[in-house]
């Protein structure tokens, strides 16, 4: 069995989609975090405030959201086989196919686990960076000309709430703002995804 594991994984990772599903898995959840975080303390917004422990749940919630991705990832994987006529070399050399299906339910299973702790590093990530780093960074005067194009400023500026006094843009270049952030990230993972040696 332990073998057969080893060859699923194989399987997998000899192709980019599981690296491209992850990427779509931290930049959606990147995504929704910020969002929640930028809208969160809006009386008119359907989301609990942060201070809450409803609040806290919903953010650590989104997290979760990687699961459709690993569904689609392990539907790819059970089936692709079928799809790209390997499954006659697979069963034949384990003549027992419920072990190549259970070695396959469990490799997924181990992914799977990867992509959530994947989603929960970057609620976390996100969190520690726009509620320490950025406020340190914007807690210092000598700094506030630049401070307020950082990610977290630019989402104050698109929810139009702010904690402290210093100036930030208007609502739409904040917006415009966090647009140019996401497209520089996706394309820096492209590129990244593109040019790595998977060998």
């Amino acid at each position: 069995m332990t073998r057969l594991i080893a060859g699923e994984f194989h399987k997998l990772f000899t192709t980019r989609l599981w690296l491209w599903l992850l990427l779509a898995a931290v930049a959606t959840t990147a995504l929704y975090v910020s969002l929640d975080i930028a809208f969160a303390d809006d009386p008119d917004t359907w989301t609990y405030p942060l201070s809450t422990e409803e609040g806290q749940r919903t953010l650590l919630a989104i997290g979760a959201g990687v699961a459709p991705l690993v569904a689609v990832l392990a539907a790819i994987g059970l089936t692709g086989e079928f799809r790209h006529r390997t499954a006659t070399a697979t069963f034949l050399a384990t003549p027992h196919r419920g072990r190549v299906v259970a070695a396959k339910l469990v490799t997924y299973a181990l992914v799977g686990v990867g992509y959530a702790l994947a989603g929960v590093a970057t609620v976390v990530g996100l969190l520690i960076y726009l509620f320490v780093v950025e406020h340190i960074l914007t807690a210092i005067p000598a700094l506030n000309s630049w401070t307020m194009y950082l990610p977290g400023k630019a989402q104050e500026a698109l929810a139009g709430t702010t904690l402290t006094v210093q100036r930030v843009l208007e609502p739409w270049q904040g917006g415009i703002l966090l647009a140019g952030y996401g497209l520089v990230l996706a394309t820096a993972g492209t590129l990244l995804a593109v040019r790595r040696d998977i060998t």
